[in-house]
C-alpha cells in the first residue's frame, strides 16, 4: 500500500478536520426533503451527515486521475441522480465550514459555484433551485447548463419553494433572502478562487 493509500485509510473527520461537525445551515439542506417531480423538480439527495474525507479521496481520485489528491477540501453533503456532488468548499483560510462556498461537481466533469457560504445556500435551494438550475462549465471552460440566462428557468421545470428550508433560512439566516440567480452572481462576485481552474490544476 502506498503512503497516500495508508494516508486516506487513516483519516477520520475528527483527527484531520478542522471542522468536524455539521454548521446548522446544512444541516437544515440535509434534513429536508425535495421534490424531484419526474425530472422537473430539484435533483438534489441529501447525505444523513457530511461524507467522510477518506470516502472523497476515493472518488476524488478517481474524477481527477490523480492518485495523489485527498479530496479534504470538499465537503460532500448531497448529489444529484447521476452521481454529482454538491460540497463545502473549503477555501478560506481559517473559517468555519459555515463561511465556506457550496459548489457542485458533477459526475461528467462539470463545476458550478452555488453560493457564496451556507446560508447563501440555505436561501438558494429554499427557493426551490437545485444544483442543476446554473450554468455549469466543463474542461477547458466550456458552458453547460441551462439553455435560458441565468434566472429564467426552462418553462417546464417545476419551481415550488420548500416550505422548511424557508423557516430555517429565516430563523438562521434573517435579511440574507435574495433571488438564487443573486446569490449565485454575488459568489462569482465574491472573489473566490476559480474553480475550473482549481479543479482542472489537480487533473491528470
Amino acid at each position: 500500500m502506498s503512503v497516500a493509500a495508508r494516508t486516506i485509510a487513516r483519516m477520520t473527520d475528527e483527527t484531520t478536520l478542522t471542522h468536524p461537525r455539521t454548521p446548522p445551515a446544512l444541516r437544515a439542506l440535509m434534513d429536508a426533503e425535495y421534490d424531484y417531480a419526474d425530472g422537473y423538480g430539484v435533483d438534489f439527495e441529501p447525505y444523513p451527515e457530511l461524507e467522510p474525507v477518506a470516502e472523497t479521496a476515493s472518488w476524488f481520485r478517481s474524477w481527477t486521475g490523480n492518485p495523489d489528491v485527498m479530496g479534504e477540501q470538499l465537503r460532500p453533503f448531497g448529489q444529484d441522480g447521476s452521481g454529482g456532488y454538491v460540497c463545502s468548499w473549503v477555501v478560506r483560510e481559517g473559517r468555519e465550514l459555515a463561511d465556506q462556498p457550496v459548489v457542485f461537481i458533477g459526475s461528467e466533469g462539470e463545476v458550478a459555484l452555488l453560493a457564496a457560504d451556507a446560508a447563501d445556500a440555505l436561501w438558494f435551494f429554499a427557493q426551490g433551485w437545485g444544483p442543476l438550475d446554473v450554468p455549469l462549465t466543463y474542461a477547458g471552460g466550456l458552458q453547460l447548463g441551462p439553455a435560458a440566462p441565468l434566472g429564467e428557468l426552462d418553462e417546464e421545470r417545476v419551481v415550488r419553494p420548500v416550505p422548511e428550508l424557508l423557516e430555517a433560512a429565516e430563523r438562521l439566516a434573517p435579511g440574507r433572502r435574495r433571488a438564487p440567480a443573486r446569490i449565485v452572481a454575488d459568489a462569482e462576485a465574491a472573489g473566490l478562487p476559480d474553480l475550473r481552474a482549481w479543479v482542472d490544476g489537480l487533473c491528470r
